[in-house]
């Protein structure tokens, strides 16, 4: 007899919408879960920090994968940031400036 997957109890959907002026792909905010463990995340990218998009993927996917426990939140400290070529080429405010000087 063939293993059957358990039908989840719980089923969910999620939407992101970009600032006004914006692209889809330009939203900075993240949203995911795993209904199987009852663990769902959301997180606003702050718009004005270096980066924001991808911390706020990492820190949902990191807090969906394992949940509240203490050290949910070593892999996303220690994971380098994938920094987007049009990041890097783009006219960039101060912050964007002192993160590639390293200060």
């Amino acid at each position: 007899m063939a293993d059957l997957m358990p039908v989840p109890l719980l089923h969910w959907r999620s939407f992101l919408v970009p600032k006004d002026g914006h692209s889809a792909e330009e939203c900075e905010d993240a949203v995911g879960g795993e209904p199987a463990h009852g663990r769902f995340a959301i997180a606003d990218g702050a718009s004005e920090s270096f980066a924001a998009g991808e911390w706020a993927r990492l820190l949902v996917e990191a807090f969906v994968s394992k949940g509240p426990a203490r050290d949910w939140l070593a892999g996303p400290r220690e994971r380098p940031l994938l920094i987007d070529a049009k990041v890097t080429s783009a006219a960039g405010s101060w912050w964007l400036e002192e993160a590639f000087r390293g200060h």
